[in-house]
């Protein structure tokens, strides 16, 4: 019979309780110091930390990491775009925006938090002007981004601009073609309009 060290005892119990192996592999570089581990790496480890209790639905510890991290480097725009993403789990929609705006101050090319400011302004703080800025923001970036214009479309939908919408619809699906929300979408305003 094989047998487990007392270390590694602990390390099965950490897991178990996180629920998250990847959370274990951090902890050793980071328990050494500063004096071991660059600052650098010590944010990385914490932003890393921090997307692994997100993903496993931790956001309240995923909150926590991404805190340590900005307390280290307050421009890290990735710890508050990842921190923004748990506040929006949370119904923090505020939260998310504040920290979203962060992100995009220290890095005015970060797509994806236009998109997701953008999502959040659409379907949680009904701000279908701000929602458009942002996707506009982000076909500005990323000219292939279908589902900036598929959401887009549906913010200028919801502003009773059917026409905006249908190009907006139409221009997802010239660059997915099957991309079957875009067509339900597009459908939904055809029957509004009266077009067939």
């Amino acid at each position: 019979m094989r047998k487990i060290s007392v270390l590694g005892l602990a390390i099965i119990s950490l897991i178990v309780l996180n629920g998250c192996a990847q959370v274990t592999e951090y902890i050793p570089n980071i328990n050494k110091g500063p004096n071991y581990v660059n600052t650098h790496n010590l944010v990385v480890s914490y932003v890393n930390r921090g997307v692994d209790c997100y993903n496993i639905g931790l956001y309240d510890q995923a909150i926590a990491e991404f805190n340590k991290a900005l307390g280290i480097e307050a421009s890290c725009a990735a710890a508050y775009y990842d921190r923004a993403l748990a506040y929006d789990k949370k119904g923090l929609f505020d939260q998310a925006i504040m920290d979203l705006n962060n992100a995009l101050t220290i890095d005015q090319t970060y797509v994806e938090a236009y998109y997701t400011r953008g999502s959040i302004y659409l379907a949680n703080k009904k701000e279908y002007d701000h929602a458009i800025i942002d996707f506009t923001k982000v076909i500005e970036i990323k000219p292939t981004y279908a589902d900036a214009f598929n959401n887009r479309g549906i913010a200028y939908e919801k502003r009773g601009q059917y026409d905006q919408a249908i190009s907006d619809y139409n221009k997802a699906i010239e660059i997915n073609p099957t991309y079957v929300q875009a067509y339900s979408n597009r459908g939904i305003i055809y029957i509004k309009k009266g077009l067939r």
